[in-house]
């Protein structure tokens, strides 16, 4: 059977894995992006 193999632990990566490990968890954007999320967009086309 094949699987996926993962990365090794001490292996140094380029890039983050999301833009989610980016930013802090009280970061104002957290904010900004949950207040947009709710907004009525189905109007703007």
């Amino acid at each position: 059977m094949a699987y996926i193999q993962g990365e090794s632990r001490s292996q140094a990566s380029l890039f983050p894995v999301s833009l989610e490990e980016l930013i802090p968890e009280d970061h104002l954007i957290r904010v900004t992006v949950a207040g947009t999320d709710e907004c009525p967009y189905n109007h703007i086309r």
